[in-house]
């Protein structure tokens, strides 16, 4: 392998840490720093090609000046840094919605606030009932909260308020 190879690096488009590889290993498929995917369309390489980047450019400019003002239709999706509108009406409403709710949790998967979609009943259920409690941790008919998360449409559950409440005090109590 080349020194020319070996030296062509990769930056991590997630924390853009620079990552050269090791020959022997080859190269990485993930960031060693913050263990994001580095293949597909997310990846940056640098150093390859450098011999055809000039004409590279120089190709990316003639296309430039043909571009017409008549092709460009309407211009009204970056008016939010490239969002469509109904995206930025959509942010506007999640936002009225999180001002409104009394829970907000976190979205396991992208960390973002997750909406309260409605309450699901758990039935039929049987609740258990521990050794060591001697009774049931949850009511016969448990309620569940269901939250959505608008950005990658996970979704939780948890315990309605009447569910928390029955097994806190059932955990409470001496036995």
């Amino acid at each position: 392998m080349s020194k020319e190879t070996q030296e062509t690096g990769l930056i991590c488009p997630w924390c853009s840490t620079e990552i050269v590889w090791d020959e022997e290993i080859g190269p990485e498929e993930y960031c060693p720093h913050c263990e994001n995917e580095l293949t597909g369309y997310r990846t940056l390489k640098l150093g390859e090609n450098d011999d055809a980047a000039p004409e590279a450019a120089e190709a990316e400019d003639d296309e430039a000046s043909d571009w017409d003002a008549d092709e460009a239709g309407d211009d009204t999706g970056w008016a939010g840094g490239g969002r469509p509108r109904s995206r930025l009406l959509a942010d506007e409403k999640i936002q009225r919605i999180m001002d409104d709710q009394e829970e907000m949790p976190e979205c396991p998967s992208c960390r973002e606030y997750m909406l309260f979609g409605g309450t699901q009943p758990l039935a039929p259920f049987e609740p258990a009932a521990p050794p060591a409690l001697k009774k049931p941790l949850l009511p016969p008919s448990p309620g569940l909260q269901v939250y959505v998360c608008p950005a990658c449409h996970e979704v939780s559950f948890k315990l309605d308020r009447d569910a928390r409440g029955f097994l806190t005090s059932a955990l409470g109590e001496e036995s």
